[in-house]
């Protein structure tokens, strides 16, 4: 009988293999971060990533969401808004 496929998907950050349903998935739509499931661009974060300190997080992620990383203001928490997943209040401006 053959083994049942299970997607391979890799942290964005850590460049860490994982099965797809351990990761988070983010996407980008127009420069507007959305969490979880659809369509567009994605990539995907491992737990432990993010826990870490939030200067690794904006270097790691300027790379993907560059758009989405420079509209953000000071005084909005990255890793606040990617623990909690509330990411589609956060769009661009243009």
């Amino acid at each position: 009988m053959a083994q049942k496929f299970i997607p391979i998907r890799t942290c964005v950050v850590c460049k860490k293999r994982f099965e797809q349903q351990i990761l988070r998935r983010y996407r980008l739509i127009n420069s507007s971060l959305f969490f979880g499931n659809g369509n567009g661009r994605s990539f995907y974060l491992c737990e432990e990533c993010l826990k870490k300190d939030e200067k690794i997080l904006r270097k790691s992620l300027g790379r993907v969401a560059g758009n989405f990383i420079a509209t953000l203001q000071n005084e909005q928490n990255l890793k606040e808004i990617l623990l909690n997943g509330d990411c589609s209040n956060f769009r661009d401006s243009k």
